[in-house]
């Protein structure tokens, strides 16, 4: 049984396939990955945590047409904005918002780690925690908190 808003993510690497184990795991986000976008050709129809590759970022369009989507999650940085404008204005025109999902670590203590390269890195990043989207040259960005 599935429960929780329906999602995709658009990234299927390392940090997609965290994101896609977090939605499943943790149901307090309200949030269930229905596939991956990713635009490596060779991915698309294999699965991920059981979630399925549905095609690359091109295919967002017939995508929403044929399913319900809540949210789009972008999992990587890697993404190019001239790729996320025009997948941002297809989901804005359907009202669809588009989160980062984003990993960090904050600091609790004044205790500093030994050993690494912390005096340059004031923060670490560890938490799904899906964020601002500031694309150069695109108006809409789309804020949203899922905790």
């Amino acid at each position: 049984m599935t429960e929780g808003a329906p999602v995709l993510i658009y990234g299927a690497g390392r940090r997609g396939e965290w994101i896609s184990q977090e939605l499943i795991e943790n149901r307090g986000l309200g949030l269930h990955p229905i596939g991956f976008l990713d635009d490596d050709p060779y991915l698309s129809g294999s699965s991920i945590n059981r979630v399925r590759i549905l095609g690359s970022s091109r295919d967002l369009a017939s995508i929403l047409d044929s399913r319900k989507v809540s949210a789009l999650i972008i999992s990587s940085h890697k993404i190019a904005a001239e790729c996320l404008v025009p997948l941002m204005g297809l989901c804005s025109k359907q009202r669809i918002p588009v989160l980062r999902g984003e990993f960090h670590l904050d600091r609790l203590s004044v205790v500093r780690l030994s050993g690494t390269r912390e005096a340059s890195a004031h923060r670490k990043h560890v938490a799904a925690v899906p964020g601002d989207i500031h694309v150069p040259g695109h108006s809409s960005t789309v804020e949203s908190t899922v905790r």
